[in-house]
């Protein structure tokens, strides 16, 4: 949604594939409705993907060639990442982030983007030579039962999906907040106890989620 609207100025919604049905009011032939899916097989994406197409086009982001979503599709985008097997379906989350940005990049003719995504492998292999040092931080919080993560703009939906992984992981108890919304409930629930995740890389949004660590520490 932001990266659509950033880059194409087209307004664009995240919808659930189990609520998909509350708004098929809303489709008409000029809508494009998008379905990710790893397996291309979820009963309630594949329900979504009926209603979709009586109104609107549609295309699949999808892991699994040959999966019943790959048939009904007007049009499909295969990530390729090869078989599932962690729980948390990590590589397969990545591999669909990668190509929702080729897909706006290229539509954007966006050249710097994607010459930031060429870049992809070589920043994950650095981020991998930190593995001792996020190794510390891990032994650090392990005892603590409760997380919150938080994040502006393109970094909110990564804190949504941090704690996810947290939970679906470790078990242990994970929530991602748009960081300008702490103020309104969820910094009261914060302790001692409950380490915070900042989100904050270099960019527009860096100054005020750096504002937000720090009226939680103090």
């Amino acid at each position: 949604e932001y990266l659509i609207e950033t880059e194409l100025a087209i307004p664009t919604e995240v919808i659930l594939a189990s609520e998909f049905e509350f708004f098929k009011n809303t489709l008409d032939d000029h809508t494009l409705v998008i379905f990710i899916t790893q397996s291309g097989e979820t009963a309630d994406t594949l329900k979504a993907l009926k209603i979709a197409k009586e109104k609107s086009e549609t295309l699949a982001i999808v892991n699994v060639v040959g999966s019943s979503i790959t048939r009904e599709a007007d049009h499909v985008i295969f990530t390729r990442a090869g078989p599932e097997i962690g729980v948390a379906a990590t590589k397969t989350y990545l591999s669909q982030l990668i190509c929702i940005y080729l897909l706006v990049a290229h539509m954007a003719e966006n050249n710097e983007l994607l010459e930031k995504l060429g870049k992809l492998s070589e920043l994950s292999e650095e981020l991998l030579t930190r593995e001792k040092q996020i190794k510390e931080i891990s032994k650090k919080y392990k005892y603590a039962r409760d997380f919150f993560y938080i994040g502006r703009g393109f970094n909110y939906p990564t804190a949504l999906e941090g704690a996810l992984k947290l939970k679906e992981i470790t078990y242990i108890h994970g929530e991602g907040y748009a960081a300008g919304e702490l103020k309104h409930g969820p910094l009261a629930l914060i302790e001692d106890n409950i380490p915070v995740v900042g989100l904050l890389p270099p960019g527009p949004s860096y100054a005020k989620t750096f504002s937000n660590l720090q009226e939680i520490i103090s």
